[in-house]
């Protein structure tokens, strides 16, 4: 009896430490970043591209001031990388990523080739050549996963200077980087949107560096609910609307006052401005400081993951076409109020994201049944493996 008490206790703790790890391993308020941040980005494809200005041109500044309210999604992407990638940068993840993204940029393109063939014109230069599909990191369809696999690839040598300096060092280091960038992008340059894009290494990069100082400093919670505890919250609730505020305003303006045109150019609508970047840090660190409910924490843990392939699914190139025309497709005969059209995109938004939720689950269950990450792995143990003997190193095999 006593030797299955102590069994029972082992295997008791056991799972407790595994409970903790996976505590450890998934953060509530990075994954729900990423939830609201998908969500966004289909909501700002909507506004942008589901055939609704046409009709309701009366509400195109109302259009333009939400347009800059979702525009915080790319670089809040690119912070969350550098929240839990400055830990960890195993080339298997970015392996299994590249397989998620090619599984569903062929699966989807065989899909609409065989059912869809007669809705749009398959062959035609916009949706790219049968051969393109086999390629998704160097097509421009998924830009952002293609700029992604570039800065994952120096992450190890990233990583190495981030553990290097302290947090006074990174901190300067950080405001000396976007310093440079917006004096040189938004401020110098003739054309803002035509230096450090969102598809460019370096502003991905910084992203990241942004992200490691966040994940390393940032993370602990708020303990008690003082008045400090709702100031903080209020803060940076004021820094995204006026920031946004402000870029709204500037974007119709068209004096020539030299002070208005210069913050025209910091507060410009490019989803990597001054003011975007400050979107995104206050949603991220708004977020990451609530304390959340168990269950409502493996609620939010469980579509955290999936997130990113609703971007795979209806950002693909096929699927636009079909997608976004059909969202919104006899609206032009309805009079509706700006209110009621905002929750409609919302709304539409929100169940094209659960839909591709349920897709991806599928795709990860097959994953899974496939054992796609073991192999993964065991194919990074032997390229390193292989490596180390070529170069002659006899050190054991470093985790990268």
């Amino acid at each position: 009896m006593l030797l299955k008490k102590n069994k029972i206790n082992k295997l008791k703790k056991i799972k407790k430490q595994k409970e903790k790890i996976k505590g450890k391993e998934r953060n509530a308020g990075v994954d729900l970043c990423r939830i609201l941040g998908m969500i966004d980005i289909i909501v700002f494809h909507i506004i942008i591209g589901g055939n609704i200005r046409g009709p309701y041109q009366n509400y195109e500044k109302k259009f333009k001031f939400m347009e800059i309210l979702t525009q915080w999604h790319i670089s809040t992407f690119g912070i969350i990388s550098g929240i839990v990638g400055f830990k960890t940068n195993k080339y298997s993840n970015l392996l299994y990523l590249y397989l998620c993204v090619l599984f569903y940029s062929l699966t989807i393109h065989y899909i609409v080739k065989k059912y869809y063939k007669n809705k749009f014109a398959y062959y035609s230069s916009n949706i790219g050549l049968p051969q393109d599909y086999y390629y998704p990191v160097t097509r421009g369809d998924y830009w952002y996963f293609s700029t992604y696999f570039g800065m994952y690839l120096f992450l190890p040598l990233i990583n190495k200077g981030l553990s290097f300096v302290d947090k006074a060092e990174l901190r300067i280091i950080i405001l000396s980087l976007y310093g440079i960038l917006f004096i040189w992008k938004d401020i110098m340059s003739k054309d803002p949107q035509k230096y450090c894009s969102d598809t460019c290494f370096t502003t991905l990069s910084m992203y990241f560096i942004l992200g490691a100082y966040i994940g390393k400093y940032n993370l602990k919670y708020t303990k008690n609910k003082s008045i400090f505890y709702y100031l903080y919250y209020l803060f940076w609730t004021i820094i995204f609307f006026s920031s946004s505020y402000i870029t709204y305003y500037l974007f119709y303006y068209e004096g020539n006052n030299k002070w208005k045109l210069i913050f025209k150019k910091i507060f410009h609508t490019v989803s990597n401005s001054f003011a975007m970047v400050l979107q995104s840090i206050s949603i991220i660190l708004i977020l990451l400081k609530i304390k959340y409910n168990k269950n409502i924490a493996k609620i939010i843990s469980f579509f955290g993951p999936l997130s990113f392939s609703a971007y795979l699914i209806h950002n693909h190139q096929d699927i636009r076409p079909l997608l976004f025309p059909s969202i919104f497709r006899n609206i032009s005969s309805l009079n509706l109020s700006f209110k009621y059209l905002l929750f409609l995109i919302i709304t539409k938004g929100t169940i094209v994201f659960f839909a591709c939720m349920i897709i991806d689950y599928l795709r990860y269950l097959l994953f899974t049944f496939l054992r796609i990450r073991q192999i993964c792995i065991f194919i990074e143990k032997i390229i390193f493996s292989f490596t180390r003997k070529i170069t002659g190193d006899e050190d054991r095999y470093l985790e990268i």
